[in-house]
């Protein structure tokens, strides 16, 4: 079953790996990739940005970050 729902900081490592895993970034740019999840939590989260993670079979699988 999937859930599409907002991320929390707990999920970050997870979807770090999904943005790597994806081949859209590489490996140097991980670093940038977990300060932008870091950053929407400490200073977005519940601001005009969003986060959605979606969860499959358990796993996390995607995100989508909009304003």
């Amino acid at each position: 079953m999937d859930t599409i729902r907002p991320i929390t900081p707990e999920d970050t490592q997870a979807l770090v790996a999904v943005a790597l895993q994806s081949g859209l970034f590489s490996p140097e740019e991980v670093p940038a990739v977990q300060a932008m999840f870091e950053d929407f939590h400490a200073t977005k989260a519940g601001t005009d940005h969003t986060i959605l993670a979606l969860k499959r079979d358990g796993d996390l699988r995607g995100v989508a970050y909009f304003t």
